[in-house]
């Protein structure tokens, strides 16, 4: 009997370079505190209070459905939700590389170590894909799509393209910036068959939960949006903002950086061949739309002013551009390829020796305008391979101990850590305001009402301009609570309340916290959704 074929050295060579490298991000794994946000909701979910923040009202407090649900999923089977998303965002990750490097012909294998590399030693990669947020689901979703528009005319399936782009604005809204021109290019292409009943059922993950989400709790878009641009600051504060993002993405992820820059030089240049031959070909004009996508999505950072998380924000555009730069060393002979791979190198330099070192103090919020490395200032406390006795690691300290000023908001608390679990609530307060809701907000159980002064849990308070306008952070726009609304949220008395605030409030409490098939509160997100309501926003 014939043997198996064993593999060739290249290919074990390949599969331990893999695992080199896989072991080298791992390194970096840890659980941003935003994702806490979303582990509360979770835990609600579990104990019976559905998919709510504060049990008491309905607030679509996360942007990203789908990672959701996996959590909710997956925390049926691992008790511990702490493990469960490091387990998620690793296999995510990994299967994301794993679909990008099938990309590569199979004759030339070796070229995929420049998907595994580049994504391995880009910061931005690093930081972000075992992180506790969406942003592995968004890699790996981006990753399926990429390969499935890839693939040779004959072997291209248009429905189930259809599907996989449905899952990635499931994921997250944000991602239809970057994947718009492929798929508008895909609809034009098959005009005809997108709007046959399967291309509708192939979308219908997103239809679901978009009507889902209007019927549930009473807007299609999730409260942060309204939260961080509904804030009173001119258009273009947001956009000097921006401009303080990408520059401090520079600085942060030189290599990302360098590949989105070359990424867009690949797709300008080969729009430029196309136009001079008066000739578009598939082949070349997928490049030139990834490309597209990804100069649309650093203009909609731009717009929306970046983010505090350094590199966050442009972690899918470096994805894609890993995808646009392989795709382009590809079609080079493997002579031609000495010259991009030099210039990698040259990249790889620059920053370890003079990008890097020159990057003030990463906890320094005013040397970057707000900005700092997230998993930097987590890490010792979320971090996989932080010292398990500090802050909430591997399972719910809760509160120890919680203390409020006269005005209700929270001055000062102990969590717990390991060795002193302390408990899942603070027994001795139902309601308190703060900012900084994340860990907190888990720690705090279901039974604490929290005022999130950040707005991005509350439904008034998103709605309302910032407290000062002269002075803000980006993603952390502290709003001044109302005159009589501590009163209003304990027992629905607004009397104390501006009378031109409190219809909003009573309309925002009928829609987010009414009976969900009342026909008030139905005829209310009728209102609100076309801005007619009487008592509405």
């Amino acid at each position: 009997m014939a043997g198996s074929a064993r593999p060739s050295f290249g290919t074990v060579l390949f599969v331990l370079f893999g695992l080199l490298c896989f072991g080298y991000v791992l390194r970096f794994a840890w659980v941003a505190e935003d994702a806490y946000i979303t582990f509360r909701v979770v835990d609600n979910v579990l104990n019976g209070h559905g998919l709510r923040w504060n049990v008491g009202e309905r607030v679509q407090v996360y942007s990203h459905p789908l990672w959701l649900l996996l959590h909710v999923a997956g925390s049926l089977f691992v008790g511990n939700i702490y493990r469960l998303t490091i387990m998620l965002s690793a296999a995510c990750g990994v299967a994301a590389v794993v679909l990008l490097c099938r990309m590569v012909p199979a004759s030339r294998w070796h070229q995929a170590l420049f998907v595994i590399a580049p994504l391995t030693l880009s910061r931005t990669f690093d930081d972000w894909v075992i992180s506790g947020l969406e942003n592995p689901l968004s890699f790996l979703l981006i990753a399926w799509l990429l390969c499935e528009w890839f693939r040779p005319a004959e072997r291209f399936r248009l429905y189930r393209f259809y599907f996989i782009a449905s899952l990635c604005l499931l994921t997250r809204w944000d991602n239809a910036v970057i994947i718009a021109p492929a798929l508008a290019w895909t609809a034009w292409q098959h005009r005809r068959r997108s709007l046959a009943p399967a291309a509708w059922l192939a979308v219908s993950p997103v239809l679901a939960w978009s009507a889902f989400s209007v019927f549930y709790y009473g807007f299609l878009f999730p409260n942060t949006k309204y939260a961080k641009l509904n804030t009173g600051i001119p258009v273009d504060e947001y956009l000097v903002q921006g401009r303080h993002y990408l520059s401090s993405f520079f600085l942060y992820d030189f290599l990302g950086f360098a590949l989105i820059a070359s990424a867009l030089a690949i797709g300008m240049f080969q729009m430029l061949v196309m136009c001079e031959r008066r000739k578009v070909t598939a082949d070349e004009l997928r490049p030139v739309l990834l490309a597209l996508g990804c100069a649309a999505h650093v203009g909609y950072v731009l717009w929306v002013g970046g983010d505090f998380m350094n590199g966050r924000f442009l972690s899918t555009a470096v994805l894609v551009a890993v995808a646009i730069v392989s795709d382009a060393f590809r079609q080079l002979s493997p002579v031609r390829t000495l010259a991009p791979l030099s210039a990698f190198v040259v990249v790889l330099a620059a920053d370890a020796f003079i990008v890097r070192p020159s990057v003030a103090e990463p906890y320094d919020f005013n040397a970057h305008h707000g900005i700092n490395n997230e998993r930097e200032y987590y890490s010792p406390s979320t971090g996989l391979f932080s010292d398990p006795t500090r802050l909430f690691r591997l399972h719910p300290a809760g509160l120890r101990s919680a203390v409020v000023d006269e005005h209700g908001n929270l001055v000062e608390y102990v969590m717990g850590t390991i060795d002193q679990p302390g408990t899942c609530a603070p027994l001795t307060i139902d309601l308190f305001a703060a900012n900084g809701v994340g860990l907190l907000g888990y720690c705090s159980g279901p039974r604490a009402t929290i005022i999130d002064t950040m707005a991005l849990t509350d439904p008034l308070l998103a709605r309302l301009p910032i407290a000062d306008p002269a002075h803000w952070r980006i993603g952390h726009f502290l709003r001044a609570i109302p005159p009589g609304y501590w009163q209003a949220i304990k027992i629905g008395d607004t009397s104390g309340m501006d009378p031109a605030l409190a219809p909003r409030w009573r309309t925002l409490r009928l829609v987010t916290s009414g009976d969900l098939w009342d026909v008030e509160r139905l005829r209310a997100i009728a209102c609100l959704a076309g801005a007619e309501c009487e008592d509405g926003l």
